[in-house]
């Protein structure tokens, strides 16, 4: 049994692994106000202050983590959910990580951008591999 006969276990733990991470990052931002409000600041001095207020689109934001995850661990529509995954990181590096590197210059920035990088490329594979085992989406196309 070579290891690419488990290529779809391996995209499996990729979709599990980062509907977990989804799903944390969403039910932090729903319970704590407190990250609400530093996620709110950094939102107040980019261009996407504009597309309804600070507090709706941390709303959106959150709730939009939240659905991602859920979408993930059910592997259901996961090609979509892979590819909103890149578009969100693409708009994380293009519009809020340059404010983040101008207002905390060093590692913490970095950091950021590097999360975003992963982000994009965990989207783009889930996008093109889509749900290849143990998913709803296998469900619905057989």
């Amino acid at each position: 049994m070579a290891l690419d006969d488990h290529a779809d276990l391996g995209t499996f733990f990729l979709r599990i692994g980062t509907g977990l991470y989804f799903l944390w990052v969403g039910i932090t931002l729903l319970v704590r106000p407190d990250l609400q409000a530093v996620f709110a600041g950094v939102l107040s001095k980019t261009p996407l202050v504009f597309l309804g207020g600070v507090g709706q689109t941390v709303m959106v934001m959150y709730t939009l983590y939240l659905l991602l995850g859920a979408l993930l661990l059910l592997g259901l529509f996961t090609r979509l959910s892979g590819f909103v995954i890149a578009v969100l990181a693409i708009i994380n590096m293009a519009v809020i990580n340059w404010q983040m590197t101008i207002d905390v210059v060093g590692l913490l920035g970095l950091l950021n951008m590097a999360k975003d990088i992963l982000l994009l490329t965990i989207g783009a594979s889930l996008f093109f591999t889509g749900a290849k085992m143990y998913a709803v989406d296998c469900i619905m196309v057989d």
